[in-house]
């Protein structure tokens, strides 16, 4: 049985042809790769190279589509029983046989592990430190599998599913910012008890491209998100994320085994006393705005 991958990009060519070259040793096992690419121009250098035939190439160019937007053309457009959604900056190292093992699995969807590919850079660290976080909280051990608290998904990073759950239940498209719809349809997926495993062999290198300000900013969108999802949608978020204790976060802080220099370690220290902070001034704003348009 052949499945679909669905990739949804935006103005990282490199990274995109990364994620695809790891993808090639699948070429037996795909049926169609299916990319969405709302970047401010066409990919000319994927149009154009034969490496990627056999992975059975759909591209499609939608400059003006959002995240959710995106996945759920990429959903519509696959035809098989089962897809793998992956991040276009995720590098995949599941290997083949273990594909067919998922199928086996008493699961709708499996979440998979990502690991930080940029051992080195403190801002791609501090985000990892945040999915690190997510595992402690969300996942429960049991004697055969791992169990997803599936009303707190982090990400959709990698995704191993089956396709008629994202047909059923798609992907919430009009929200303040990127994220919420993973959150939205994490609850959404809870209530209708769909079965959902977490498997670290399902898994990907993540090498995202982060400086400082793009993490700030997300930490502000998240709480910004954090408070629109309560008022709208009466959902408590990512689980307390962002409200993790000194200790805890020092302990995460001591197992973390990136080399970064001095003054990483300094700037990752930072950003986990700043984010919360951050995140804060996300919800207090939309509290206020809020406000403001109820009094007007």
């Amino acid at each position: 049985m052949k499945i679909s991958i669905l990739i949804i990009t935006k103005n990282r060519p490199s990274s995109l042809i990364s994620c695809l070259k790891s993808l090639l040793p699948f070429t037996q096992k795909i049926k169609k790769t299916i990319i969405i690419d709302s970047s401010r121009s066409l990919n000319q250098r994927l149009l154009k190279n034969s490496m990627y035939k056999s992975l059975h190439i759909t591209y499609k160019y939608y400059p003006d589509a959002s995240i959710p937007m995106a996945r759920n053309i990429a959903v519509r457009l696959a035809k098989t029983t089962y897809i793998l959604c992956i991040d276009d900056d995720c590098v995949l190292t599941t290997k083949i046989n273990e594909m067919e093992e998922f199928k086996k699995l008493d699961a709708d969807m499996i979440i998979g592990s990502i690991t930080n590919g940029l051992l080195k850079n403190p801002y791609a660290a501090t985000q990892q430190y945040y999915y690190d976080v997510w595992l402690k909280k969300n996942i429960k051990i049991s004697s055969q599998n791992q169990i997803l608290n599936n009303s707190h998904i982090f990400g959709f990073d990698i995704v191993f599913a089956k396709r008629h759950i994202f047909l059923k239940f798609p992907f919430e498209e009009i929200l303040p910012f990127g994220n919420s719809e993973d959150i939205v349809l994490g609850h959404t997926l809870a209530n209708h008890r769909i079965n959902i495993l977490y498997h670290k062999n399902l898994h990907a290198i993540h090498k995202p491209r982060y400086s400082l300000l793009p993490l700030l900013v997300r930490a502000y969108q998240n709480g910004y998100s954090s408070a629109h999802l309560k008022k709208i949608y009466d959902i408590d978020d990512r689980k307390g994320l962002y409200h993790v204790s000194f200790q805890e976060r020092y302990l995460i802080f001591q197992k973390n085994k990136s080399p970064l220099s001095i003054w990483g370690k300094i700037i990752f220290i930072f950003l986990l006393g700043l984010h919360p902070f951050i995140s804060l001034v996300g919800k207090s704003f939309y509290s206020i705005k809020h406000l403001i348009f109820k009094i007007a």
